[in-house]
């Protein structure tokens, strides 16, 4: 393991040091704490490989350090003009990059208020794509990873992911260029047609991608493989870790791999949104104050800082307050990937529903895989009373998250708005089976079950809820267990289960709502049944999975997700 380390160690810093010449910090920084996080034996030999150079650009090294110096100080347009006669590859990608760059300042310089970041906004990408294009069969891994976020912007996706391919295939440890593809990777199936280099980087890869792509369990079978070959101390396997677990909706074991990960390194604010996420899930108001102390004393005007506080904001009811820091962050990154989705949920609350589905049609614009998007869709057309619209965004969600019972559940609610009970009932039944069992679902099926006369399947999913109720210490879950009191007194009189019947008619006497009716029942048993003892009738019950099965066999429901 020593020797495969110090080898794998040797790749990563060479072109670590590569993508530092050419300006490619983000992805130089990625490498180097992972090389940082190997161990290796053989220093001398590593230091004297690291010195080495593929390209031959010596003759031009004075004018690469004017070159790079100006696009170091943000002077692109001057790093663009100074390089036009160079020959060396790296001085030709270091051109096109501070050309890219001088577009994207321009960009941003004359951008008016948050809302106004467009599609293709940057002026220079044609001029660009086309200089690309013209010497496409001379270019190196780093000016086809360049043409690739070119074409991505100018939404030439397919040809996007064909450049990208053929760069990570001439440079597999360029890792933003594998950054650039897991967006454009629209399902499984895709990722697995694609024609990757056979490198061990390409496991980091697929457990991103599989995150993305809402397969989370895959996703850690991925990270345990990298584990398996030396990258155990990795903090960025274990951030990968945490958001797998993130996005199973194991939030207990997320979020002690993001406090084990940031008490490791209190100063990286990398990742430190997600587990702000996780914090405002659990409504840890205070836990969520003390991050958000510390990443904006690390660095208050962060996209990451912003992001954060804007988070901590919203979970105590600030959501103006929060508004206004999710902006500030689009402002430093308009296309970062979660922050459009979380201003739609805060004019979701500000009941500015229109703003809201603005800023979630940017984040699908951005993401087309973002299930949150789609869902707040959903949630905004059902409050603008237009079903058909909301199915439409709801079904998009439930196809990214097939296993989520939310969407399954906002599914039947809008099928019963449309009067497709029979759709609806399916729906609530996916929900039960593929999730935590929630009790509201449960009533919501027992009341369409009473509806459509299936008095057995109600019977079912009323005591379900009852029980849930019982063990659930939130008052608003048992506010509705009188309907299930009363329909069960009264189903089971009708059918002479009389020490049934005779106990939950004395629960209907405990409620304000039901008390009449449940002293009509005792009434009626009194002369039927004098002698009857009050029986729980779950406890006769079989359990949940098995009433499950049953009334899926019923409604003739299989196993397709897709199925409306």
């Amino acid at each position: 393991m020593i020797n495969h380390n110090s080898s794998m160690k040797q790749e990563i810093l060479c072109e670590a040091r590569e993508c530092s010449d050419r300006g490619l910090i983000h992805t130089c920084k990625w490498l180097a704490e992972l090389g940082s996080q190997l161990n290796s034996s053989e220093s001398e030999k590593l230091s004297s490989t690291i010195l080495a150079d593929e390209d031959n650009y010596e003759a031009e090294y004075d004018l690469y350090l004017v070159a790079k110096s100006y696009f170091d100080c943000k002077e692109y347009q001057r790093a663009f003009n100074v390089t036009s006669n160079c020959k060396s590859n790296k001085l030709y990608f270091l051109r096109l990059y501070s050309w890219y760059m001088s577009g994207q300042k321009k960009q941003r310089d004359n951008q008016v208020g948050f809302t106004s970041v467009d599609k293709v906004n940057n002026e220079e990408l044609y001029k660009l794509e086309k200089e690309l294009k013209a010497n496409l069969p001379k270019l190196d891994g780093y000016c086809l990873y360049l043409y690739g976020i070119v074409l991505k912007e100018l939404d030439f996706k397919d040809d996007a992911v064909k450049i990208l391919v053929d760069a990570v295939n001439k440079r597999p440890l360029l890792w933003t260029a594998w950054e650039e593809l897991i967006p454009l990777c629209s399902d499984v199936e895709m990722v697995m047609s694609l024609s990757l280099p056979d490198h061990w980087i390409k496991t980091f890869f697929l457990a991103s991608v599989h995150n993305e792509l809402h397969c989370a369990e895959e996703a850690l079978l991925f990270c345990q493989r990298l584990k398996d070959i030396g990258f155990q101390s990795s903090s960025y396997l274990n951030s990968l870790i945490a958001f797998s677990y993130y996005n199973v909706r194991d939030y207990d074991n997320a979020e002690q791999y993001f406090e084990e990960l940031h008490n490791a390194h209190p100063l990286r604010l990398e990742n430190m949104d997600i587990y702000s996420n996780i914090l405002y899930v659990k409504d840890k108001k205070i836990e969520l104050s003390d991050l958000a102390h510390q990443v904006s004393s690390i660095d208050k005007f962060s996209v990451i800082s912003c992001y954060v506080v804007g988070n901590y904001y919203s979970l105590i009811g600030q959501h103006k307050k929060a508004v206004r820091y999710f902006q500030r962050a689009l402002t430093l990154n308009p296309r970062y990937l979660f922050i459009w989705t979380l201003i739609g949920h805060e004019y979701m609350e500000l009941a500015n529903t229109s703003a809201a589905i603005e800023a979630y049609r940017k984040a699908i614009g951005i993401n087309r895989n973002d299930f949150r998007a789609w869902y707040g869709l959903g949630q905004a057309y059902e409050i603008l009373k237009m079903p058909y619209y909301s199915l439409f965004y709801y079904k998009q969600a439930q196809a990214l998250r097939p296993n989520d019972s939310r969407m399954w559940t906002a599914l039947g609610d809008i099928n019963i708005t449309i009067n497709k009970l029979d759709d609806a009932k399916r729906c609530f039944l996916r929900a039960l089976s593929v999730g935590v069992v929630v009790g509201d679902t449960c009533l919501k099926l027992a009341r369409l079950m009473e509806k459509s006369g299936d008095e057995s399947g109600a019977e079912v999913y009323f005591l379900r809820f009852i029980e849930i109720s019982a063990s659930s210490i939130s008052a608003i879950q048992g506010k509705d267990v009188y309907l299930c009191h009363r329909y069960l007194a009264n189903y089971y009189l009708k059918r002479a289960n009389y020490d049934s019947a005779l106990y939950h008619a004395q629960k209907c006497c405990e409620f304000t709502e039901t008390c009449e009716e449940g002293k009509s029942v005792l009434l009626q048993l009194s002369k039927l049944a004098p002698t009857a003892k009050p029986v729980n009738s779950w406890d006769n019950k079989s359990n949940l999975e098995e009433d499950y099965q049953n009334q899926s066999s019923i409604m003739n429901l299989t196993g397709d997700d897709s199925m409306m």
